[in-house]
Parts: structure tokens; sequence; C-alpha cells
């Protein structure tokens, strides 16, 4: 099957099967959009040939999307009103991504209980230090400091996210991962699939709908693991020292890169060098939450 969203540009710039080479220019498609949802549902709509109204009911779908979204929240952080180029530059460019990257839309189908187009998976889990306190999205997941990038860092964070993905797929697939009773009558997917079942022992115990992925469990355990790191706790943490570390390293490395990545003349290169080595080490110890 052809692939739905080339065909405008195949049409204007066709691919010559007798020619080997073939030349183009790219970039990681995650810089302006790493979730393709929307290529992802055409492809589905053109599979089952049904429209977008179609597979958003219950009574009708014949496909259905799960998105797995460890970050979903975004940071409730202070504006900082530093007038500096640098800064001005850093979160200016930060806006222009975040804009482009937002679906309010599909996390709001994704959250609707009468959507069947979509669901969705986040990170949940409770963190018990001075009794529960319930964590969500990014603050339930250990790997979100860095810009997302601190399980390089310790293999205590990787370890954590590992089992907390095991066990909020296991809740979401018994409880979430669902659909109303009422489907059974007017679907025939759902229907036939639980043709001669014993609907009690696949229902969800939040709110009585059936599992559209039947779980042959008794009962779920709904306790996360206790897990017990170097911190003392079953949450990971790192001290200052653990990242001072990699001070120098970093230095080191940014300071061999930029220079291949950006075509500037040496005032804008002293210029983005002073600017990018300041206050390294506070923006590097502070982008870890530590509870």
């Amino acid at each position: 099957m052809a692939i739905p969203w080339l065909a405008e540009y195949l049409a204007t710039n066709p691919l010559d099967p007798r020619d080997n080479n073939y030349h183009s220019l790219n970039v990681d498609g995650g810089l302006i959009n790493n979730e393709p949802f929307e290529k992802v549902q055409d492809i589905l709509l053109a599979l089952t040939e049904q429209t977008k109204q179609e597979q958003q009911s219950f009574a009708n779908t014949r496909s259905t999307i799960l998105m797995i979204e460890p970050f979903p929240t975004s940071k409730s952080a202070q504006i900082n009103k530093d007038q500096a180029i640098s800064n001005v530059i850093g979160l200016t460019l930060s806006t222009m991504r975040s804009q482009m990257r937002s679906k309010p839309v599909h996390l709001e189908d994704a959250f609707s209980e009468d959507c069947a187009a979509q669901y969705l998976i986040t990170p949940s889990r409770k963190l018990t230090k001075d009794g529960d306190t319930e964590l969500n999205g990014e603050s339930a997941i250990a790997c979100g400091a860095l810009s997302r990038f601190s399980g390089f860092i310790n293999k205590e964070f990787r370890v954590h996210d590992y089992f907390l993905g095991r066990y909020n797929c296991k809740i979401f697939l018994r409880d979430y991962f669902t659909v109303p009773k009422i489907a059974l009558e007017k679907n025939k997917i759902f229907r036939e699939g639980y043709e001669n079942a014993n609907q009690n022992s696949f229902c969800s115990q939040v709110d009585g709908s059936l599992q559209i992925i039947p779980v042959f469990e008794d009962s779920t355990d709904y306790t996360f693991p206790d897990f017990k790191f170097s911190s003392g706790t079953n949450w990971p943490t790192l001290t200052d020292n653990d990242i001072d570390q990699y001070k120098d390293k970093m230095k080191s490395r940014v300071k061999a890169v930029l220079p291949n990545l950006l075509s500037l003349n040496l005032i804008l290169r002293i210029i983005l060098a002073i600017v990018s080595f300041s206050e390294f080490t506070i923006k590097l110890q502070t982008s870890f939450w530590i509870p």
C-alpha cells in the first residue's frame, strides 16, 4: 500500500526504480514532530476504510492507537526574565519546538471515555517517603532529568523505570485499555470476541468496562515493587559528586562538537563558548529532581 501522505510529494518528484542512487537531505524527525500521531491514523483509516468519526465510535471502530507517553506533563517553571541574548534565543527555540509538537486535541481524545480512536498510558506511582505521594507523568519517571537523558548517568534510573513500565502496563491493560459493555451489543468485533466468555473475569476494577486484551490473572497487585536502591529508598537519587564528575567531560565534548555543527565567524564562536560554559554546573545540577 502506498503511504498516503507521500503521494503529493512523489507526484512531483517521482522515484526512478532503475536508478540505484537516491540523494536526500534528512534530519531527525523528532526535532519537529516526535509524535506523528496523525500519520498513523491516516494509515489505519486507509486500511479499515473508515472515517475518523467511525473510528472514534465504540459501535463502529475497527482500529485504535495506543500512545505510550513517558512525559505527558510540562514543567511549571518560573518565568525567566533574563534579557540576555543567550537566554532569549534558547527560550524562543524551545517555545517554537513545543508549539509545533503540541497536540492537545489528541491528548484530550485519549483521556475521553467516549473516544475509541486512541488510548494513553503514562507513568504513575506513589512515592513512600513521608507517606503516600501520588506522582504522575515526568514526576514519576527517574530518567526525566537532563532533558530526559539522565538514564545514561545511573543504571538505577533505568532499573526503576523498567519496572515502573511493567507495573503501569499491567494496571493499564486490566483497568483502562477497555471498552464499555454496551459496545458488545453494537460492535461485531467485541461481541464475537467475548462470545461464550465469562465477562466478569475480564472487567475493569475501576468502571466495570471490558478488557480489549484479556488479562488471565485472578487478581492484580496494585502495589509498586518494593525496591531498595543505593539511596536506601525505592526512589533512585544522585549526589552532587555523582553529577560533578561529568563536568570536565561534558565541557570537552561540547567544545569539540560545537565548531563542527555551527559555521560561525571567530567572534560568534567566542561569544557562544562564553555563553555555553557559564553557570554550566548550576544548570547541570538543577536539572535533576531529587525528592
